[in-house]
């Protein structure tokens, strides 16, 4: 039996009709615009559009994939962030809303310096944060800003970095990144973060899942360990990074660190105890205390 386009958008909202978690609609017609190459209008306006049996049974076998837990930007192989589109799969961190407001304190710093500009992405995963920047920067802002930074993006997974670097070209940035592969900070070369010119800027959105913290059965089951257990309190990596910029930087580096809901407050003692100054707490649109803001 031919089925159409109307058809399979009836079955998969059925299939997701008591879902908590997804919008049915949406998440059914995303996966046919992916499949039949239509944008969302066109899947409607075309809704009797006959559906061969091979992108039938592909539509079939994602819906069944996403009803058994699995994240829908991993069944898509992409997720869009901050007006880009990132390619994602179980080698990396699904990218979230919240962490869009590291690139809007990166870009407001930018702006503000209006000169050379070190930028270090520290757990870049699928590069997420320096290619937002950069693509903001060369598309929508002031184009004198865009060549002024020198991006660098750091992980400890090779798998991760191999992903950000196909994000890279496929936005067409290879040639303004660079990636390195280190445990945070420690395998940089030491002239990174030694010299005084140009301005240094770290941002980092590393891992902050506590032990016992409460956590999706999804983003446990899918979403890779290394990029989300941090620790007893989830402040593993946020220490050890403190104390690295610390240690390892210059004086009047600026540090944009995003946390989870509830550590600000302990995450700013260590700052004060570490020796760091000018610290503000900036809140996401859900008016939790997102990203801390400090400098050396």
């Amino acid at each position: 039996m031919q089925r159409r386009v109307a058809d399979l958008r009836q079955f998969g909202r059925s299939a997701f009709a008591h879902s908590a978690e997804l919008e049915p609609s949406r998440t059914v017609d995303l996966l046919l615009s992916d499949i039949l190459m239509l944008d969302r209008a066109a899947l409607i306006a075309h809704d009797d559009r006959v559906v061969s049996e091979t992108d039938e049974l592909l539509f079939r076998e994602r819906i069944a994939r996403i009803a058994s837990g699995e994240p829908l930007a991993y069944v898509r192989g992409k997720q869009e962030f901050y007006g880009i589109e990132l390619l994602v799969d179980r080698r990396v961190l699904i990218p979230r809303p919240e962490t869009e407001l590291l690139v809007d304190l990166s870009l407001a710093f930018i702006a503000k310096e209006h000169s050379k500009v070190s930028l270090i992405d520290v757990g870049t995963g699928s590069g997420a944060i320096v290619l937002a920047i950069l693509a903001e920067l060369r598309t929508h802002r002031e184009h004198d800003l865009f060549p002024l930074v020198r991006a660098i993006g750091v992980d400890i997974e090779v798998e991760a970095l191999a992903v950000a670097q196909e994000n890279a070209k496929q936005l067409g940035l290879e040639d303004c990144v660079k990636f390195f592969c280190s445990d945070l900070l420690a395998g940089l070369p030491s002239e990174l973060l030694k010299s005084t010119d140009p301005a240094k800027l770290v941002v980092a959105n590393l891992p902050y899942i506590g032990l016992h913290d409460q956590v999706q059965e999804s983003v446990k089951r899918f979403e890779p360990p290394s990029a989300l257990w941090a620790g007893e309190e989830g402040l593993d990596f946020i220490t050890r990074l403190i104390e690295q910029i610390f240690e390892r930087a210059t004086t009047g580096t600026t540090l944009l660190l995003e946390v989870g809901a509830g550590q600000a407050a302990q995450v700013e003692s260590l700052l004060h105890s570490t020796g760091y100054c000018s610290i503000v707490r900036h809140r996401d649109l859900q008016q939790i205390e997102r990203v801390l803001e400090a400098r050396i």
